[in-house]
């Protein structure tokens, strides 16, 4: 996806398929190295420029971790694509952070410019499925963007659906470069929908 609010910027080329975008070898030797120091740490989390779950080596990178440094919690910041309770691995993590920030096609299509396969309803399809195998922790994000996404009715399948079962809502406004949302309509927000935690990002 190329979403209007990336904080890295506009992407060039956007990528749909599974692949070994960087050696699985090589990325758990570096964790490796740097964990057998035993430094203290909250989480270790995958993220970065692009979507982890389209890496195929997720799943052995995970299971690494959880052989040889089950210490530590693994976070997994997505943006909910694959998703797939059938890679197993993924049911092995701890806090699973998916970003959902419309289930309209339109403003879908409007925020996040997906590529032309991705559609929302089968990204809410998908985690809907996900959230019924995986015993861990979702916090799920939805990031506001004024005039497009910052109505609460336009969320409120979301809320009222299966999916926001055992879930912590995050609703963030975020990106400097955008229209902000101002601290008091956040509020305003989090009063019309009782469990669902507003943070704003500065």
């Amino acid at each position: 996806m190329n979403c209007i609010y990336c904080e890295i910027g506009i992407s060039e080329k956007l990528f749909s398929e599974v692949a070994e975008y960087s050696p699985t070898d090589e990325i758990i030797c570096e964790l490796d190295n740097y964990l057998n120091e035993n430094p203290i740490l909250d989480y270790i989390t995958f993220s970065g420029c692009g979507e982890p779950t389209l890496h195929s080596g997720l799943e052995n990178i995970v299971t690494f971790l959880k052989n040889n440094y089950p210490q530590y919690k693994l976070c997994l910041i997505t943006n909910g694509t694959h998703l797939d309770y059938k890679r197993n691995a993924l049911l092995n993590l701890d806090i699973v952070m998916p970003s959902l920030d419309c289930v309209d096609e339109n403003i879908f299509k409007k925020l996040n410019r997906p590529s032309n396969s991705l559609k929302v309803e089968k990204i809410v399809e998908t985690l809907i499925e996900f959230r019924k195998h995986f015993k861990g922790q979702i916090w799920l994000e939805i990031f506001f963007v004024k005039g497009i996404n910052n109505s609460f009715e336009q969320h409120r399948p979301l809320t009222k659906s299966e999916i926001s079962e055992i879930l912590n809502i995050n609703f963030k406004e975020l990106n400097k470069y955008l229209n902000k949302m101002s601290d008091k309509k956040l509020v305003e927000l989090k009063k019309q929908e009782r469990g669902v935690f507003v943070k704003q990002k500065v």
